[in-house]
């Protein structure tokens, strides 16, 4: 299925943790982009269901912002352009967020964006990113 830009500003919109958007879009009939949120969060019941209900391409790619390779391939091959370079957008591919901007899809660019960002912060919360954090720290204390 192709999104246009509304209904992929309210997805960027939820996983910004924006909770009017999961409103806007279950009451505009895209619980699919709710459960591919709840999916990207790491919730496995919310990917079991975006899969029991066949969106496939969403499916794959959750699997691909995840890492999975074959999911990643799988939209490449299958023509899902637009979702590959919003995947790459994650791994802050450069190439991707221009070729997205090439062909007036910002707002992918925007939800690739988010993704990152959440994943970034989740990261810091992590043993790791609490030492990163601790060096940092030491290094400069006193930063405002």
């Amino acid at each position: 299925m192709i999104y246009n830009k509304n209904e992929i500003s309210h997805l960027t919109a939820l996983i910004k943790g924006d909770e009017s958007a999961r409103t806007w879009l279950q009451e505009n009939n895209f619980p699919e982009l709710i459960l591919a949120h709840y999916s990207l969060d790491g919730n496995d019941e919310a990917l079991r269901e975006l899969t029991k209900k066949k969106h496939v391409e969403l499916t794959a790619f959750v699997h691909a912002v995840q890492d999975d390779k074959r999911a990643f391939n799988w939209l490449a091959e299958n023509k899902n352009f637009t979702w590959a370079a919003t995947v790459r957008v994650t791994y802050n591919d450069r190439n991707a967020e221009a070729w997205l901007l090439k062909n007036n899809l910002s707002h992918y660019v925007e939800l690739g964006k988010a993704i990152r960002k959440n994943e970034e912060n989740e990261a810091a919360d992590d043993v790791f990113g609490l030492l990163r954090k601790f060096i940092a720290y030491l290094k400069k204390p006193y930063k405002r």
